[in-house]
């Protein structure tokens, strides 16, 4: 049996001192063959042994130039090859051999030899590092917003962890690296925030090796390097304000989706993968996200996982609603008009403060419990915001012609924007202490109704290793944006179907069902989806919008409804014109979340005679 690795190790020809017993470096095998024995000077995968010695035979180095003649007196022969490999670096790809009696031996495939340079001795310990194609901004943006590097051939999934990323002139570093993310053999590197580069100078003079994608250097240099970039000058990229919709998904945002179900996992909670996509998702298309579920499903937790993903820390904000708030001023704060000076309420308007001041830098606020008050009063200028152009996006402290006489406008000026770079979301129960929401509410949010999986899978979480952590910077996190801003994105069939659901509730009620807003929305979730297999796929996509932008307006008497939702027969729902709807399109979605809401809400009428 023969393991085979990928990855390139650097090695040279070995010294007398590190062979066993009565064996040589080099020698004459039984097949009248120059065979040699090489030491592995890099670093390699965790599993490809280094401390061994690997075998290779002077006809896998002929390529090279060298020529054996086994005519020559064998003395010429070893003495030849000796004055070859001596001050050469060996590249090459390492196997692992089972032997007879259980045996095990190390071979070598040559890939490149190269002359060794003055700064790197026999006893150096290599180091890899990523070398790019790309110099200057193009490389420091790619990084920045972590798009693809592209292939690396000498570099594959197998080799370590880089320190840094080198340009192709060899002239600067970025990093500290944080790790890598493979998608389809391309390779994104994940820097950790903020990205920082260091000149590079006459650091590389004599210390290092390079071939093709591949950097190897002295293990003291790639230190000093890591510890420089540590303190070195910010990548600075402006983020992306809009971008089209182009199907493509950085490897980073998919080894970010990855790693957050890693991260709910080790930390011991239970969520399915469609819900972590779902909520990503949803915070993609910058509206408000609502968490709904039975008490005790982990609403809030999830938020707060997500923001540790992200790297918030201080710049998330868990809100809890007090069932007493009734006006924005519960909220946001009030100008004291006897002493003018503006009280905030709670933390959040320091918050959205401090994402004005710092708008390359994310913000996540979660109102907890966020229906024990009544939304549309005191977060009623929150929604009429949200409605507003991203421009014009600003919250109203007090009235700006009162500014020059309130003794701490310094701190709290009369109105602050609120950017892109703020993520909202709340926690909803639904049960008799909490009140339902209007329209206007929902239409900005998404719903997402989280999964209860199964309990004996419970068992199994927390024993796996939390993944590494990398903050994510808006500059990145806008790059996963995705708009379409010529029209929609969505295919004939697809407008055709929500066309006619809209026409489904217009026969109830003209004013009811949902406008171009939605839709837009709708368009916009579609168009972030990461695209990748395991992922959501487009028609899961629509399926859950159906549900949680649509169904969600189901609320009212049985008079109402009923023929629009259906009946519920034994276990078969019947006489359900939306359900006819989803069965004309089934090139659209198979509409398997969104029946289910539609039970459910056929359930209602039956039980209570009324859907919320």
């Amino acid at each position: 049996m023969t393991k085979r690795w990928e990855c390139l190790l650097a090695g040279r020809l070995a010294r007398k001192e590190e062979m066993s017993y009565g064996q040589e470096p080099i020698f004459v095998n039984n097949n009248d063959a120059l065979q040699f024995s090489i030491k592995v000077q890099s670093i390699g995968p965790e599993d490809c042994p280094t401390d061994e010695l690997y075998s290779c035979w002077c006809n896998k180095v002929e390529q090279f130039g060298f020529h054996d003649d086994s005519r020559e007196f064998e003395v010429l022969r070893l003495d030849k090859l000796t004055k070859f490999l001596e001050d050469k670096i060996i590249l090459f790809k390492p196997s692992m051999n089972h032997g007879g009696e259980g045996r095990i031996f190390y071979t070598a495939e040559p890939k490149s030899l190269l002359p060794r340079p003055d700064g790197i001795t026999g006893d150096t310990k290599l180091v890899p590092l990523l070398l790019a194609r790309e110099q200057g901004e193009e490389l420091a943006e790619a990084l920045a917003l972590g798009r693809a590097l592209g292939r690396f051939e000498s570099y594959p999934r197998e080799m370590p962890q880089p320190v840094a990323v080198v340009d192709s002139t060899l002239s600067v570093a970025y990093g500290p690296v944080a790790g890598l993310a493979i998608r389809r053999d391309e390779i994104s590197a994940i820097i950790q925030e903020p990205p920082r580069y260091v000149p590079l100078e006459e650091k590389f003079s004599d210390s290092f090796l390079f071939y093709e994608n591949l950097i190897l250097v002295d293990e003291g240099i790639a230190k000093t390097l890591e510890e420089e970039l540590a303190g070195g000058q910010t990548v600075t990229i402006q983020p992306p304000q809009v971008q089209q919709t182009t199907g493509h998904t950085s490897p980073v945002e998919i080894k970010f989706l990855e790693d957050f179900q890693a991260l709910t996992r080790a930390e011991g909670f239970l969520y399915s993968k469609e819900d972590m996509e779902n909520l990503h998702l949803s915070f993609k298309c910058g509206s408000l996200v609502l968490l709904a579920g039975m008490t005790g499903i982990g609403k809030s937790q999830l938020v707060r996982l997500y923001s540790k993903m992200l790297g918030l820390k201080e710049r998330f904000l868990m809100l809890p609603v007090s069932p007493t708030w009734h006006e924005d001023s519960d909220l946001i704060g009030y100008l004291d008009t006897l002493n003018m000076i503006y009280r905030p309420s709670t933390e959040l308007v320091d918050l959205l403060l401090a994402a004005q001041l710092n708008p390359d830098e994310l913000y996540l606020v979660c109102f907890d419990e966020m229906n024990l008050a009544r939304p549309e009063h005191y977060f009623a200028q929150f929604l009429s915001v949200l409605e507003s152009p991203q421009k014009e996006r600003y919250l109203t402290l007090y009235n700006p012609k009162l500014q020059e006489r309130v003794y701490n406008s310094n701190l709290y000026p009369p109105r602050v924007k609120i950017g892109s770079n703020v993520l909202f979301a709340g926690t909803i129960n639904v049960d008799e202490s909490t009140y339902a929401f209007s329209d206007k509410l929902l239409d900005r949010a998404n719903v997402i109704r989280l999964k209860l999986d199964s309990f004996s899978e419970l068992a199994r979480l927390g024993a796996e290793e939390p993944p590494r952590l990398y903050p994510i910077s808006f500059a990145t996190y806008s790059a996963w944006r995705h708009y379409n801003c010529q029209g929609l994105a969505l295919t004939d069939n697809e407008l055709a179907f929500f066309e006619e659901l809209q026409a489904e509730f217009e026969k109830v009620d003209l004013e009811r069902g949902f406008g171009y807003r939605v839709l837009r929305q709708i368009d916009c979730y579609v168009g972030n989806l990461p695209g990748s297999e395991g992922w959501l796929t487009r028609g899961e996509a629509i399926d859950l919008q159906v549900s949680q932008r649509i169904l969600t307006k189901l609320r009212g008497p049985k008079e109402q409804w009923e023929n629009l939702v259906g009946r519920i027969r034994g276990e078969e729902l019947e006489a359900s014109s939306l359900e006819e709807v989803f069965n004309k399109y089934p090139m659209v979605s198979d509409f398997s979340r969104s029946r289910i809401g539609l039970r459910r809400k056929a359930k209602e009428l039956g039980w209570y005679g009324y859907a919320s």
